[in-house]
């Protein structure tokens, strides 16, 4: 059965809907969905694939239109069935995730194929793209673009080995992980073979895995891999420092396995996911399950001091983190190094969470005789954040007026048209652009779109064209998501700096950034030379390494404005191996503010740059409160703003 994309899925239920005698008009579908007419016929031909699985049919007919034709009980069933699908809707971090498995399960595919395991349009993976290319490239990874014939990639078998363990392993969302490989044929096939050598490891030596799921998917990759002639080179592979089990289990799968470097890379994944070996597992499986379902307790208890945290929708998350947490401890225990290579854009994407991640893992590993690596730390953290948004997420909803200056009519179809690509905002208006000034000073929005600019809005206002073109469309969305992103950061500073307020010491800037180190500039000519300039006192007193501050410049690069935590105020700072010395921290403050990023940009005035080597320090969350205050924002605007003002901020 065809997989359709959201678009197609709208028009089927579109057509779904209509009664048994109703033509629909192409015209009409193209003019609700905001596409060319050709767009929609090319929509029409992948949803016939689908329904002629249900026993229905297209029918055309000239000068009237078209219409679903079959059994209305067929029709119900494939309702019901394309309602349920509506309501999957994938991050762009998961859609990103879910294209890069594609790519590494299938020796060429197109954009369209792209498109319909992450159930978006074509173009939607086209915009996408470069970021999924800067994701392949931090797996040494690269994409091949055949004209007429696909996309392919390149790179060494073990980065294709080691990009798919990152999937399988860290994807915080295991329902999309095994609907993307249950849609490859050629890897289901070899799942029974992976599940029978995982079974056969564990009766003969006594095993138990900590992920089982993840080491079976592993291994069928693996066996695809080999079967499509695709073998690891005995260079690739540091054999000099096996350990004994792995050479016995090594030798133990070579009835199983014939080529050597394929069961050297075979042994590693399965002690990887080891919880015992030789009949010691089940009392070391237990100790390891208590340990992290207590973990887990105690991270998300951190989280309901902040707030109340909605167990039913996160339970499956809650549950993930704790499976983590499980194979983590085995980890740290057992001093099994995993490579992480998205932590730094964990980190980066995810700051609030990650530093109150590293915070709460600072106090609760020493409990347990632990100590957890920073890559560790980021994928905990990327569980948090999913449990937060998840739970959080009816807070932090977006109230987005609309204001128009043309007639009802016009405005009428404004309003349902957003109304139908922003399902999860709340829409107030539309109010004429007139009464729009008033409306915010007695109201609270978060985003205003308009036909027109409405001068001194108490709110950003997006200027958009009434018939909502595709660049108005681009933008919209583009500004939805760096609002969500403001009102969430700002969400979680306010919860954060509430818990347990009156129980702790004030706050001040002064507490972490020295004098000397606060500069307040007119303004500069780039975002790169604002943060050079902001990190340079750190530089020169030895504090920060320069290649500490040219990882900052690339971080903004790589992952875009995430830092932007606070309205007009970038955090920026890099890991404890990219040359840092000592907690440190500086300010640079323009009166005139400037575009931060490449990738949606934001406009800031304040760049804080951070070096944080302590792992009990939360300096970026404590200095994010300070400048989160509505009376420090409104100093940080002040022409007149000096250095000592800076200095003596406080939350």
């Amino acid at each position: 059965m065809a997989i359709l994309t959201q678009r197609q899925r709208d028009i089927l239920l579109y057509l779904l809907k209509q009664g048994e005698s109703t033509y629909a008009q192409v015209a009409t579908i193209a003019a609700i969905e905001n596409v060319g007419e050709r767009s929609v016929r090319n929509d029409l031909h992948h949803i016939e694939s689908h329904v002629s699985a249900s026993g229905l049919h297209i029918e055309r007919r000239q000068g009237q239109g078209i219409r679903l034709v079959g059994p209305a009980e067929r029709k119900q069933a494939l309702r019901q069935e394309v309602s349920g699908l509506l309501s999957i809707s994938l991050t762009p971090e998961q859609r990103i995730s879910v294209a890069i498995a594609t790519l590494l399960l299938n020796e060429v595919c197109t954009y369209q194929e792209i498109a319909d395991a992450c159930l978006v349009s074509r173009q939607t993976v086209v915009s996408l793209f470069p970021q999924i290319e800067r994701a392949l490239h931090n797996e040494r990874l690269g994409v091949e673009k055949m004209q007429g014939t696909g996309l392919s990639l390149s790179g060494s078998e073990l980065a294709f080995r080691h990009c798919f363990l990152q999937f399988v392993i860290s994807n915080p969302s295991p329902d999309v992980t095994h609907q993307t490989l249950a849609r490859t044929p050629g890897f289901t096939r070899h799942e029974p073979e992976a599940a029978r050598l995982a079974a056969k490891v564990e009766s003969h030596f006594g095993a138990q895995f900590i992920d089982k799921q993840a080491l079976v998917l592993s291994l069928a990759y693996m066996l695809e891999r080999i079967e499509d002639g695709h073998v690891l080179e005995e260079s690739e592979l540091d054999n000099g420092s096996a350990s004994a089990d792995a050479i016995e289990l090594a030798t133990f799968l070579s009835d199983d396995i014939p080529f050597p470097p394929e069961r050297t890379w075979a042994s590693s994944v399965l002690l990887s996911q080891r919880m015992g070996w030789d009949g010691d597992a089940p009392a070391t499986t237990k100790q390891i399950d208590d340990e992290a379902q207590e973990m887990s307790h105690e991270l998300i208890k951190a989280l309901r001091k902040m707030h109340d945290i909605d167990t039913v929708s996160t339970q499956h998350l809650v549950d993930s983190l704790t499976a983590h947490l499980r194979a983590a401890i085995h980890r740290a225990r057992n001093s099994i190094q995993i490579g992480n290579d998205h932590a730094q854009q964990i980190r980066v994407s995810v700051p609030l969470l990650y530093e109150f991640t590293r915070q709460q893992m600072a106090e609760i590993g020493p409990r347990f005789n632990l100590s957890f690596s920073d890559g560790e730390v980021a994928y905990i953290a990327m569980y948090l954040a999913s449990i937060f948004e998840t739970s959080e997420q009816h807070a932090t909803t977006l109230k987005i007026l609309l204001a128009c200056s043309f007639g009802v009519a016009t405005s009428t179809i404004l309003k349902a048209r957003i109304a139908r690509m922003l399902p999860d905002c709340t829409l107030m208006g539309p109010v004429p652009v007139s009464e729009a000034t008033a409306y915010l000073a007695s109201h609270v929005v978060d985003l205003v779109i308009s036909t027109v600019a409405i001068p001194n809005a108490q709110a950003p206002v997006l200027v958009v064209n009434p018939m909502l073109g595709q660049r108005d469309i681009d933008h919209i969305k583009d500004s939805l998501y760096q609002s969500s992103y403001s009102k969430l950061c700002s969400h979680f500073l306010s919860l954060y700096s509430a818990t347990g307020a009156s129980s702790r010491d004030i706050h001040n800037v002064s507490d972490y950034v020295c004098l000397e180190d606060i500069m307040v500039i007119d303004t500069c000519p780039s975002w790169q030379d604002a943060i050079r300039l902001a990190a340079r006192p750190l530089v020169e007193k030895g504090f920060l390494e320069p290649r500490y501050v040219e990882a900052m410049v690339n971080a903004v690069t790589d992952f875009g404005t995430y830092m932007v935590l606070t309205p007009e105020t970038a955090y920026v700072h890099a890991g404890i191996d990219d040359g840092i010395w000592r907690d440190c921290a500086a300010v640079l403050a323009l009166r005139s503010p400037i575009p931060f990023g490449l990738l949606n940009q934001k406009s800031i005035r304040t760049i804080v740059v951070l070096g944080i080597r302590d792992k009990e320090r939360s300096d970026l969350l404590y200095l994010a409160s300070i400048f989160d205050r509505q009376e420090n924002r409104a100093r940080l605007r002040d022409p007149g703003l000096e250095p000592g003002v800076i200095w003596h901020m406080h939350d």
